[in-house]
C-alpha cells in the first residue's frame, strides 16, 4: 500500500467530521489518480483541513473539559446546599419538637389547674 493509500486509510478512520473526510479523500483521490503525488496546491489544502479539523477537535475538548468542570461545581454546590438544607430542617424539626412539648407542658399545666 503506498503513502496516499495510507493516508486514505487513516482519513476514513479519524473522527473528522464528513465533509473534510469527504474532501481529503478526493484530494487524495486525484493524487492518486495522477500518478500518487499531490500539487503543491492539494498538499496545502490537505494540510490546512487536517489543522482546521485538529483545532476543532481540540475546541471541542476544551469546552467539553469546561462543561465537566462547571458540572462539577454544580454537583459541588448542590451537595453543600443539601447538607445546609438538611441541618436547617433537622434544627427546624428539633424547634418543632420543643415547641410542641412545651405546648403539650402549658397544655397540661392549664387543665390540671382547672
Amino acid at each position: 500500500m503506498n503513502d496516499l493509500q495510507s493516508l486514505k486509510q487513516q482519513i476514513q478512520e479519524t473522527g473528522f467530521s464528513a465533509e473534510a473526510k469527504r474532501v481529503l479523500l478526493e484530494i487524495l483521490d486525484k493524487a492518486l489518480v495522477a500518478g500518487g503525488k499531490l500539487s503543491p496546491d492539494d498538499k496545502k489544502k490537505l494540510l490546512n483541513i487536517i489543522q482546521l479539523e485538529v483545532d476543532k477537535n481540540e475546541a471541542e475538548a476544551d469546552a467539553s473539559d469546561q462543561v465537566a468542570a462547571s458540572l462539577e461545581r454544580f454537583v459541588q454546590d448542590l451537595d453543600i446546599a443539601t447538607e445546609t438544607a438538611e441541618r436547617r430542617t433537622d434544627h427546624l424539626s428539633k424547634q418543632a419538637g420543643e415547641e410542641a412539648k412545651n405546648l403539650e407542658e402549658d397544655i397540661n399545666s392549664a387543665t390540671t389547674a382547672h
